[in-house]
């Protein structure tokens, strides 16, 4: 039986199990990762995310096992740990889509995240949706008549897409909405689905564009503004440092 350290870290209750990738010598590691996610019969998250401290590397994973390419709060939970580790207030973290400055402010943690581009808009048999592209991709409905569940199951066969992130909420001065994520199921909350509500809200002329918005999630709320491209800040906080025992 093999001993690999972990961090166990949450983002406004969106919640990783992190491992140093140099700690992860195991062949059959992604088959692992949904009993690692097992809330029952393991130590419990939405996803695994893989920590390369040399290089500032995360490969993050959902709870399925399935591959994801970008996560706004496991982002924002590496570049915490590692400023951490290394006695800084800000790092560069590499991921599947480009380089992300993270920086802790006034005891909360802000990500860079790129752009937020709208796809297409979709007339939907319950209502109508956005599909933005924020590194991954999401739909956004402020007037769906179902959950976010039969959203993100619509537009996935509507676009023969492999799943799809999906918010299902309201939007006034700041937004308020429930996430479904692929791979995962609901969530606490999510860090790209709150930088594309935001998209969606400046898009739309809801908010002024760059204008930071609120977007309050069941686990908290996030923060997105605009300068230079998507900026999410919020909360992060490790729960525990432990070991997980690989059979």
């Amino acid at each position: 039986m093999k001993e690999i350290p972990f961090w166990k870290i949450q983002a406004v209750g969106n919640d990783y199990v992190y491992f140093d990738v140099n700690d992860m010598a195991l062949s059959d590691f992604i088959s692992k990762i949904p009993s690692i996610c097992h809330r029952r019969f393991g130590i419990g998250g939405d996803g695994v995310v893989l920590i390369d401290f040399d290089t500032h590397r995360m490969t993050m994973y959902n709870a399925d096992g399935s591959r994801g390419a970008i996560c706004g709060n496991a982002l924002r939970a590496v570049g915490y740990l590692i400023c951490q580790r290394e006695s800084t207030l800000c790092c560069t973290v590499k991921t599947d889509v480009g380089d992300r400055e993270v920086t802790v402010v006034d005891g909360l943690v802000e990500a860079t995240m790129g752009k937020g581009v709208i796809l297409r808009k979709l007339e939907l048999r319950d209502g109508d949706c956005d599909v933005v592209d924020v590194g991954n991709l999401h739909a956004v409905s402020f007037d769906y008549r179902k959950d976010a569940q039969a959203l993100a199951e619509e537009v996935s066969d509507l676009l023969q897409l492999d799943g799809i992130n999906a918010e299902v909420g309201v939007a006034g001065k700041s937004a308020h909405v429930v996430v479904y994520e692929r791979g995962t199921g609901y969530t606490l909350s999510c860090g790209s689905g709150a930088c594309a509500v935001a998209t969606v809200m400046w898009e739309s002329g809801l908010a002024d564009i760059g204008q930071e918005i609120a977007v309050d999630m069941p686990g908290g709320r996030l923060l997105v503004s605009y300068r230079d491209g998507l900026r999410l800040k919020g909360e992060v906080k490790i729960v525990a440092r432990g070991v997980y025992y690989a059979e």
